[in-house]
Parts: C-alpha cells; sequence; structure tokens
C-alpha cells in the first residue's frame, strides 16, 4: 500500500478532525460521556448505544460495535462505512479507505510543503488531545475516589436486599473485604440528570491502590438493577485494578488442606461484583476479586506466592471473539508462572446465576440434600 502521505499521519489529521468526520459517516450518533455513542451506520440497528467511537486521548478514532464485536481504527471506520467493509477490511477495502480519506482531507492535490504543515498540526493535535485526556483521567480517579469516600456501609441498605434478591446470603460470608458501599442518590455518569440509589465497589491496583469505582444503579426498592441504561459503570482507571469481594482464607488452599504457597489464599477471578459475592459465599477458601469485564481479566496482576489462580468465566465468552480474548488473558495471566484453572457454571450466564438456581432448587426441596442432578 502505498500514499504521498504516511498512513499514520493520514490517520493523525483523520483524528484531527475526528468530529466532522464522524458526523458524515454516522450522522445518529450522540456524544454521550465524552464518546460518539448510537446505531451503528452500516447495518440495520434499531436500539442503538452498541456502537461507540472514542473521541479522546490515545484511543481517538477508535471504534466498536459491541452488538456484532467488531472494532477497529479510524481508517476502519471508513472501510466499513464507506468502502463496503464487511468483518476485518481487506486490503482493497482499506487501499480504497485510504484513498477516500485522502480526498476527504484534500491532500489529494495539495502540494508536499502544505502537507508537512498539516503533518506538524496533527501531531500538535495529537500530543495535545493525549495531555487533555491524562488531565481527564486524572480528575476522573479523583471524582471516583471522593465518591467512595461519601459513600456509606452497605449493610441494611438497598444494596444488601439488591444482593438478597440476586441469591446472595451476606450472613453466609464471613470474610469480606472492604469492597462495597452505598450511595443513595447518584448522578448516572452517562445520562445525565438520572440519580438513583446504587451499590458501588472500589476497584483498587495492587501497586497504585485505589484505582476506580464500579457502580451498579440500582431500582427503588432494590429488587434490581435500574432501568437507566447502561445500569453499570466505571468511572476512573480500572486498567488492571479488581474489586476485592473477599479475603480469602489464608491458612486454607482448600478445605482441610495447608497452603502450598507464601500464606496466602488462592485467587478465584470473575467479572461482576454479584458473581463475586455468590463464589465468596460458595468458597469462602478463595479471595474473590471482580475484574468490571472480560478486557481487563489479562491486565491483573498475580501476588507473588499465590497457590494457584481460577477463572470463573461467563458462558458468553463462549463466543469466538471472547473466546480469542479468554484465551489471551489466560496466557497473560499463566505468564505470571502461577497455575490458572477455568470454572464456568452448568446453568445460566454465570456463577450468580447458578447461584439463584441452586436457591430455587434448596427452596422447591431438590437441593444438595434432594434429587438434584448435576449431570
Amino acid at each position: 500500500m502505498t500514499a504521498r502521505v504516511a498512513i499514520s499521519d493520514v490517520k493523525a489529521m483523520l483524528v484531527e478532525r475526528l468530529d466532522a468526520l464522524v458526523r458524515e459517516l454516522a450522522p445518529q450518533v450522540q456524544v454521550k460521556g465524552g464518546n460518539f455513542i448510537g446505531k451503528c451506520p452500516w447495518r440495520v440497528d434499531r436500539t442503538g448505544g452498541s456502537f461507540i467511537v472514542w473521541r479522546g486521548g490515545r484511543a481517538a478514532g477508535a471504534w466498536k460495535d459491541y452488538a456484532t464485536d467488531e472494532a477497529g481504527d479510524v481508517l476502519d471506520l471508513i472501510a466499513f462505512a464507506c468502502c463496503g467493509a464487511n468483518g476485518r477490511p481487506s486490503r482493497e477495502e482499506r487501499v480504497a479507505a485510504l484513498r477516500w480519506a485522502e480526498a476527504w482531507l484534500g491532500l489529494a492535490a495539495t502540494d508536499p510543503a502544505t502537507i508537512a504543515v498539516k503533518r506538524a498540526k496533527a501531531v500538535r493535535a495529537q500530543q495535545e488531545a493525549e495531555q487533555a485526556e491524562e488531565e481527564k483521567r486524572r480528575r476522573k480517579r479523583k471524582r471516583a475516589f471522593e465518591l467512595w469516600l461519601s459513600a456509606k456501609p452497605w449493610r441494611g441498605t438497598l444494596a444488601e436486599t439488591y444482593l438478597r434478591a440476586r441469591g446472595v446470603d451476606p450472613d453466609r460470608i464471613t470474610n469480606w473485604a472492604d469492597g462495597f458501599r452505598f450511595i443513595g442518590r447518584l448522578e448516572h455518569w452517562v445520562e445525565r440528570g438520572f440519580y438513583g440509589p446504587a451499590l458501588v465497589a472500589a476497584m483498587r491496583h495492587p501497586e497504585r491502590g485505589f484505582a476506580a469505582l464500579h457502580a451498579v444503579w440500582l431500582a427503588p426498592d432494590g429488587s434490581g438493577k435500574s432501568l437507566v441504561t447502561p445500569a453499570k459503570l466505571t468511572l476512573g482507571l480500572s486498567q488492571g485494578a479488581a474489586m476485592f469481594i473477599s479475603k480469602g482464607l489464608p491458612s486454607l488452599s482448600a478445605p482441610g488442606r495447608p497452603l502450598e504457597g507464601e500464606g496466602l489464599p488462592p485467587i478465584a477471578f470473575c467479572e461482576g461484583p454479584e458473581d463475586g459475592a455468590s463464589i465468596a459465599e460458595a468458597a469462602p477458601e478463595f479471595s474473590v476479586n471482580a475484574v468490571g469485564g472480560l478486557s481487563n481479566l489479562g491486565n491483573q496482576i498475580i501476588p507473588v506466592g499465590t497457590p494457584y489462580v481460577i477463572v470463573c468465566k461467563d458462558n458468553d465468552w463462549g463466543k469466538p471473539k471472547a473466546q480469542a480474548a479468554l484465551d489471551k488473558a489466560l496466557d497473560a495471566l499463566r505468564a505470571q508462572k502461577v497455575p490458572v484453572g477455568e470454572a464456568h457454571a452448568f446453568h445460566g450466564k454465570d456463577m450468580n446465576d447458578l447461584a439463584r438456581f441452586g436457591r430455587v432448587l434448596d427452596e422447591q426441596g431438590i437441593g444438595s440434600g434432594g434429587d438434584r442432578r448435576d449431570g
């Protein structure tokens, strides 16, 4: 692929004019939470909200369609929107996207001196955007920590009502970490002007400490999640951080067996706080860490001396792209020279669904002491 202007410079120039570009390629999107969010412009998208283009920092120009799991950079955005790409763009579609970008930027008939000026301007704009994004992240982390400090203990609140409605018995978990709190009236971080009760969880990094705040907005009576979309959000720098749900039992690696490491409990990684609470109730020997999403699993740092790790998979991680992301994350964890195993729920989407299923069976008298058959 050849061009008068380096591809990296074309991308930088596109990102500099990203707002105008996205308005032209995806006119139905809106700016929410600082990014473009709305209907995907190249497929029939009746609901909207699953398509996002990032506007700031190093991710500016990157996009993802969460409904199809397709994603790419700013040139891929053009390839999909204007050049007929479907799936990974072909070489021909990337060339067509590059030519379209050159024409849109006015580079095709521009002299080299003017191109050099545009290139320098784009580089400066990118540097300024990255500095602004870093400051924005710092402010978000500061705000997240302020909210965490203002939150109240969650026991006896709608947060406890919610966990019990999700099949968790908090009284059976004796080794809670200081991971959950409650805010009675929290403004939504995307749908500005919406306020509601929220279960909040601190996301801590093993080296940097408090990093982000994970929030689950609740129904007014705590019986489930709020109808606001999305009902779960994270504020701050969550990469490599996790919600520490339970401390585990340092004296045991499994019931009745001593640890083989340096006194640390085994770790169970899962996705959300509800899963984490269900696992902590069922397996108190584990230190349970909820990472917030599959994309953050491979960023986890495992403490030296941890005897082994179990990844509690969501069943929707079995889709091809999710499975590839899971395999990559497992490789990253195993590269830390710790045995890593996998577990998944035999019923429902995740461990919390399984726990609720077990509660129903117990209530019907066919639990572990009855006629329940897991096979």
